[in-house]
Parts: C-alpha cells; sequence; structure tokens
C-alpha cells in the first residue's frame, strides 16, 4: 500500500469516528515525526502521550501504519525522515480538500 493510499484510509478513518476532525489540525505546525505536533498529537491533546491516545481511542493496535499516522517499514533513518516529510505533505493536502468541502 503506497503512503497515499494509507493516508487516504486514516482520513477516512478519522472522519467516521470523529467528523471534523480536519478543522482542529493547525497545518504550520504539522509534523507526522512528532508524537504531539502529528495528526493524533494535535487530535487529543492534553494526554501525557497524545498519539498513544488516539491509537487506543481508535482502537489502532499496529501503531497506525496502515493509516499514515507513521512510516510504513523503512531502512533507515534517512528513509524514514524522507518518508515522514512525505505523509506530512500527504496529509495537508487531504486536510486542506476537507476544508476546502466543509460548510
Amino acid at each position: 500500500m503506497t503512503a497515499a493510499e494509507r493516508v487516504a484510509r486514516g482520513a477516512a478513518l478519522l472522519d467516521k469516528r470523529m467528523p471534523g476532525w480536519a478543522a482542529r489540525i493547525d497545518l504550520s505546525v504539522l509534523d507526522l515525526a512528532n508524537e504531539c505536533r502529528c495528526v493524533l498529537g494535535q487530535l487529543w491533546t492534553g494526554d501525557d502521550d497524545p498519539y498513544v491516545t488516539g491509537l487506543r481511542t481508535l482502537d489502532l493496535v499496529d501503531g497506525g501504519r496502515p493509516y499514515g499516522f507513521v512510516t510504513g517499514d523503512v531502512g533507515n533513518i534517512d528513509d524514514a525522515l524522507a518518508e515522514y516529510r512525505e505523509l506530512d505533505e500527504l496529509w495537508i493536502a487531504e486536510i486542506q480538500r476537507r476544508r476546502e468541502v466543509a460548510p
């Protein structure tokens, strides 16, 4: 599954479980590599570990990989950082699409 497919799947899950989630994301600080600035980290603020709280709330026992919340299986740190940058761009695009169609 591509990163774009995983992000689309994650966004669809959030649409179902947390309608209006896209309006709560601050795109200026979005950083999937940071557990407090990532999508889940921004949606579950105030918790000791917002990313883990988000995973538990969404019943994601796999770390969120199939949903684009973290990188897939990568070989080294450079590949992981490159994929996180790609995930940032893909999530920004998904969020902007939702904001354009929101009432």
